[in-house]
């Protein structure tokens, strides 16, 4: 066959093989989106598991860096550190020792204090009718009563129009915003400031001890008499009409009508009027009996006094914005803004030193009580950076938005559980749950056309708005709701902003120092078991629950061993506080047992010296950052609120930081 013949057929075979290869069924093609279908699926399901845990990772990361910064903050400037940071009870600001902060107390939730019940809106009602919000009585918030922040007397400046009124020392707060309650007078009910200790001299003023010196503040006349039963202080008085107030606190002991006497611990304000002007135009100090009322009850005896734990401190007399400062009384003290934390002091106040008779001078200090509004509320204090435009970075990302509701559903404009500070004068057209506060003068910088904040990441942008000008100028809105043109470079500056997922910055430091008391402790104090009525293991001191899982130092402690005749002796000791016992122990309060030092103790020694224990102080500060990633709906429900509450509290999320501080020196 020609070539030519073959020809036909080969084509016919090729055309057949073609049609055979040359392309892929619908059924072939339908397998194949199944099978690639089914294994991106399996591998989609990867991600999400994988982008948590990356988020989560990240969060924990930042929670880590916010409490080793803050520690580091604080720890910078010991001298400011508050004796203590207590709980309190959320309808009057003041301290509450009966809070157990076990376990971190982060799903404590107060119902059986502030109520039984948490409407829709999130409001709880009080044991006295108050509405609280349920966040105010949660976990980490039940815990924000600071106790004896210390602060120097800035110098004085000008914070307003007018001089005579808005002319001082302005101090903000550090862990402020505040919350405060008023008296029906309008001055704080849970705001207390006072001054240095006043330096005690022995014996009562008479022709060879002079008191001349009490006329400046600075000290204070003891008359300690046991055999007569005749123990008196003799406190300063001054020209002041309006008289004096000061806290005076120690412990003693308390006769009782068998057995030996109790140690106990007494605390009173006294007001001093005026007293004479003697020959040499010295006011006469103004005697107070220690052993007698206001301090102890009708028919009880003071026999002595432990005269290490006496002290006497002057407190600042508050007086309305509106009036003016008396230019000799440095003890004057105003409140600028109750709720951003900001106080205005006497210009007598800056440079104002205690000079007693026999020791060196030292500058008046302020020690303040107060309450912090919410740790939910960050704080970020900084200096503006010269040049603009610049920038500013926050250590956190993910800030609150109006658009995002609170963690219960609620609206975070307008909401109970809102930020609190939209109706700023200087916020109109501003950035929604953020302000700027300026430290120099405690007011609040207009935000429109001076600042941006990128939310998604936590940086704040400072504008030029007038260019013709060099750095940056920004409006502050002053105290006095007047305005005022500033340079912002160099300038300190408070940042104060919420962020997403509850995020919050908690301080928790124990008592500085700690007093003795016969029955339950409270914020402070210390009970040695088997001394009172309230019993306890004789080998224990005793804690209120407040302290539960701080660290102290004891100074010294005397007890017993099997045999012996005369007690030994513990000093310098460090113990942590221990949980309560479930079972055993009918106390139920924390505590510290001489066992864990000495495992054949069998008991504190409280007659030979007269005392089981002394010099106990507190020496840990802990930071720990807090955040929660879910969420929960209140309904008109109740008490699925409740319930709802205690799941949703049951993620959250927390870093802890701590150090421990010797008497105001940190170490690590």
């Amino acid at each position: 066959m020609s070539d030519c013949a073959r020809c036909p057929q080969e084509k016919t075979l090729m055309s057949n093989k073609l049609r055979k290869t040359a392309g892929t069924t619908l059924i072939e093609i339908l397998v194949v989106i199944v099978v690639f279908t089914v294994g991106i699926l399996a591998v989609v399901q990867i991600f999400p598991k994988g982008f948590q845990i990356l988020t989560l990772s990240r969060a924990s990361t930042m929670a880590t860096f916010m409490s080793r910064d803050q520690v580091e903050k604080l720890t910078a400037h010991p001298d400011t550190l508050p004796d203590g940071i207590v709980p309190i009870a959320a309808d009057t600001g003041l301290p509450d020792p009966s809070y157990v902060s076990t376990n971190l107390g982060l799903n404590a939730i107060g119902i059986d204090q502030y109520g039984n019940a948490t409407l829709g809106n999130g409001v709880t009602t009080g044991p006295d009718g108050k509405l609280i919000n349920w966040a105010s009585v949660t976990g980490f918030n039940n815990v924000r009563g600071i106790i004896g922040e210390s602060q120097p007397i800035p110098s004085p400046s000008l914070v307003g129009s007018d001089s005579t009124l808005y002319y001082g020392g302005v101090v903000t707060l550090q862990f402020g915003p505040t919350q405060v309650f008023f008296d029906n007078s309008g001055f704080p009910t849970n705001l207390t400031v006072y001054g240095n200790d006043l330096t005690r001299e022995n014996g009562a003023p008479s022709s060879t001890v002079a008191h001349s010196d009490t006329q400046f503040n600075f000290e204070y006349l003891l008359n300690s008499n046991p055999t007569a039963d005749v123990m008196h202080v003799y406190l300063p008085t001054g020209p002041e009409s309006y008289g004096r107030v000061y806290l005076v606190s120690y412990s003693g002991y308390l006769a009782q009508p068998s057995g030996p006497p109790l140690k106990r611990s007494f605390s009173q304000r006294v007001l001093i009027l005026p007293g004479a002007i003697d020959a040499s135009g010295t006011y006469a100090p103004q005697a107070i009996s220690l052993n007698a009322g206001p301090f102890v009850g009708t028919g009880d005896v003071v026999t002595s006094i432990d005269l290490n734990t006496l002290r006497v401190e002057r407190i600042f007399r508050m007086i309305p914005t509106t009036s003016v400062f008396n230019a000799n009384d440095p003890f004057q003290v105003k409140v600028l803004n109750a709720t951003l934390g900001t106080l205005l002091f006497s210009p007598a106040a800056y440079n104002y030193y205690f000079t007693p008779s026999s020791r060196p001078r030292v500058a008046l200090r302020a020690k303040i009580d107060y309450t912090v509004r919410d740790w939910r509320i960050l704080r970020e204090d900084f200096r503006v950076d010269d040049g603009a435009p610049t920038t500013h970075q926050l250590p956190i990302q993910s800030l609150r938005t109006n658009s995002q509701p609170n963690a219960d559903g609620t609206p975070t404009v307008g909401g109970s559980n809102g930020f609190g500070f939209e109706n700023l004068g200087s916020d109109q057209n501003g950035v929604d749950h953020f302000v700027l506060m300026d430290l120099r003068t405690g007011g609040t910088y207009v935000e429109q056309n001076l600042i941006q904040v990128d939310k998604s990441r936590g940086l704040i942008t400072f504008l030029d708005a007038d260019a013709s000008r060099d750095g940056i100028q920004g409006t502050v809105l002053l105290p006095d709701g007047t305005t005022k043109e500033v340079d912002l470079a160099g300038r300190p500056v408070r940042a104060l902003y919420q962020a997403r997922y509850e995020w919050a910055v908690q301080v928790l430091k124990s008592a500085s120092s700690y007093a003795v008391t016969a029955s339950t402790p409270t914020v402070g104090q210390f009970y040695v078991g088997g001394s009172g009525a309230i019993g306890g293991d004789v080998h224990r001191i005793y804690f209120p629950p407040c302290d539960t899982g701080r660290k102290v130092t004891v100074g010294q402690l005397w007890y017993f061993d099997p045999g012996d005749t005369s007690p030994r002796s513990v000093q310098s000791q460090d113990f942590k506080i221990k949980p309560a016992d479930a079972v055993g122990d009918t106390t139920k309060l924390p505590y510290i047992d001489i066992r864990d030092v000495d495992g054949n103790a069998t008991s504190f020694d409280q007659t030979t010296y007269g005392y089981a224990a002394r010099d106990i102080k507190g020496s840990s500060l802990v930071v720990r950052t807090i955040w929660n990633p879910n969420s929960f709906s209140l309904s008109n429900n109740s008490a699925a609120n409740v319930r709802n509450q205690v799941t949703w509290g049951q993620s959250w999320r927390h870093s802890t930081s701590e150090t421990f501080l010797d008497q105001g020196v940190t170490s690590r």
